[in-house]
């Protein structure tokens, strides 16, 4: 097979790639007399689209109410940069802050988005000690009370599978939350 001309990129090459974006329909040679029609591939450029959330999958909108229910916790549990953990009672800046579950979210999902288990509580209780469960809880009593501890300890043994319109629901519910509860 001869070597084909590009007569838009003049790329030689038996094997011609589509890299100039146009497809030769038969080689040119040097003794024709008629001009090679050329075919071009139109390339469309994508057009911007607005996603809606029920066009989102249930995971991604899960991290995406986990990620403004945190939010919202860091910022009604955080005072002038700082904030007291619930677990250790030691007062830490904000950077130290995370949204501490005392039960926790893969095991316990009917309280994933409940605010009385969840508070603020400093990194190295969370990750590093595992939430520093036993002195979480005597904190827990002196904060909401022993009843609420006795009705969270009640509902944990509920499961809970979330759908895509309870957790959009809870999307809006924590962005506005935090948009206004805290501006």
């Amino acid at each position: 097979m001869k070597p084909v001309v590009c007569k838009h990129c003049q790329a030689v090459d038996k094997h011609h790639s589509i890299a100039c974006y146009y497809q030769l329909k038969k080689p040119i040679k040097k003794s024709a007399a008629r001009p090679v029609k050329i075919k071009a591939i139109k390339i469309k450029p994508a057009k911007p689209r607005s996603v809606s959330l029920m066009d989102r999958p249930l995971p991604w909108l899960l991290n995406s109410a986990q990620e403004w229910f945190n939010k919202y916790i860091r910022l009604r549990d955080s005072k002038n940069g700082m904030f007291k953990c619930i677990s250790c009672g030691a007062f830490k800046s904000n950077d130290q802050l995370n949204a501490g579950h005392f039960y926790s979210v893969g095991g316990h999902s009917y309280l994933r988005f409940n605010e009385k288990n969840v508070h603020g509580q400093c990194i190295k209780c969370n990750c590093h000690e595992h939430a520093n469960l036993l002195n979480y809880r005597k904190n827990l009593i002196k904060k909401i009370g022993q009843e609420e501890v006795d009705k969270l300890e009640a509902w944990c043994k509920f499961s809970h599978k979330w759908d895509k319109i309870q957790v959009i629901a809870i999307i809006q519910l924590y962005k506005n939350k935090c948009k206004t509860d805290f501006l």
